[in-house]
């Protein structure tokens, strides 16, 4: 097996399948990148337990010999890493277990894996499944703005993943860690039949860092799987089975109290407010919003150090005089920052109910709900 390609095209590949493969002490082989090499086309393939990719390259490259290799996915990694840009690349499988990458002023010699202990993804190809065709920059900007508020780690198997829902020239994405929801919901051009599943959060962290162009891309559903085509690239998820919760009811109550505030300010506001806070990341971390007439103060106390308190009166509050809620700072900011108009509007029903931040503009269906703490 022999071929050449042009360095920046190997550093193109790399940012695609960098962290795909992964360290597995029961199967050594899912550690590496496939390479099979034919005719007129490289067919590179890595896969963990979520998420499976496939890439054919078939341009600015010269097939000497066709062959395969299983190449430890790290060990090629750092090699790209420390090619030079635009210089042609020749990789020669001088015996089974042991490859040589050369360009100009570099040689290396690899020892390969066994590529015949890989186990092989199997791509859906029949035509039972439903198709959506959707810009690449807009999906990936929907799942943003919901997947913060997700967890991964989440003892219920069913939170572990986004619950996406297409319907009606809707697409709608749902995402909790049992102390917050974030929901989106926006236009689609799809009228067919109805889709309601749940993708591993995992998965689609790993699919947000890969193509970055805005193209349109195709959205497969099958039963238990998820296959994205982007030109020359295959993406395969497995899917999450089961119903997920119907979270979505929750933001059709009416909140009786309405605060109004830019933005930038709220954002600046807890950032003042939490220099004497030692973990400012900690889930169990509180601050105090108060409304006491004109005035909005935010506080915090750390009993060994000592308290802040910022204040503000531009704002508009619609409800009692005075109000008082406590709540993790962290979990306010993520979701201010997926916000995108200048205002935003929390709304409160009491200092012991979720509340619910969102824009202020009615058509922006981004909503998060949020619990407080109980003092």
């Amino acid at each position: 097996m022999k071929f050449k390609i042009n360095s920046l095209n190997l550093k193109k590949l790399s940012k695609i399948f960098a962290n795909i493969s992964y360290n597995n002490n029961y199967l050594v082989e899912m550690n590496g990148i496939l390479f099979e090499i034919k005719k007129d086309s490289i067919f590179i393939e890595a896969r963990n337990t979520y998420i499976s990719l496939k890439y054919t390259l078939n341009e600015d490259i010269e097939i000497i010999k066709e062959g395969i290799f299983l190449i430890k996915a790290k060990l090629l990694n750092e090699v790209i890493s420390k090619l030079e840009n635009n210089e042609t690349i020749t990789f020669n499988k001088i015996e089974e277990n042991l490859i040589t990458i050369k360009s100009k002023n570099s040689y290396y010699e690899i020892n390969l894996m066994n590529y015949k202990k890989y186990q092989k993804e199997k791509f859906i190809s029949d035509q039972n499944y439903q198709e959506v065709l959707i810009n690449n920059f807009y999906f990936k900007k929907l799942i943003e703005s919901v997947i913060f508020a997700g967890d991964e780690r989440s003892n219920r198997k069913i939170l572990q993943g986004i619950n996406l829902k297409i319907e009606d020239n809707k697409i709608k994405l749902l995402a909790s860690d049992n102390v917050r929801i974030a929901f989106n919901e926006q236009k689609i051009n799809y009228s067919e039949q109805k889709i309601n599943k749940i993708v591993p959060i995992r998965a689609i962290r790993e699919y947000l860092k890969l193509i970055n162009e805005s193209e349109e891309i195709k959205l497969k559903f099958f039963e238990n799987k998820l296959l994205i085509i982007s030109n020359n690239l295959l993406i395969q998820i497995n899917l999450i089975e089961g119903i997920f919760p119907n979270l979505e009811k929750v933001f059709l109550d009416q909140n009786k109290q309405k605060l109004t505030i830019k933005k930038d300010l709220m954002l600046s506001l807890l950032d003042r407010a939490l220099p004497l806070v030692l973990n400012k990341e900690s889930n169990n971390t509180i601050i105090t919003l108060k409304i006491l007439q004109k005035n909005l103060i935010i506080e915090s106390n750390e009993s060994e150090i000592g308290s802040s308190k910022i204040e503000t009166n531009d704002f508009k509050f619609d409800g009692e005089n005075e109000f008082t809620i406590h709540f993790n700072p962290r979990l306010v900011k993520e979701a201010i920052i997926k916000l995108e108009n200048v205002n935003i509007t929390l709304d409160f029903n009491s200092s012991e109910h979720p509340f619910i931040m969102k824009n202020d503009q009615q058509e922006n269906k981004f909503r998060c709900l949020i619990l407080p703490f109980r003092i």
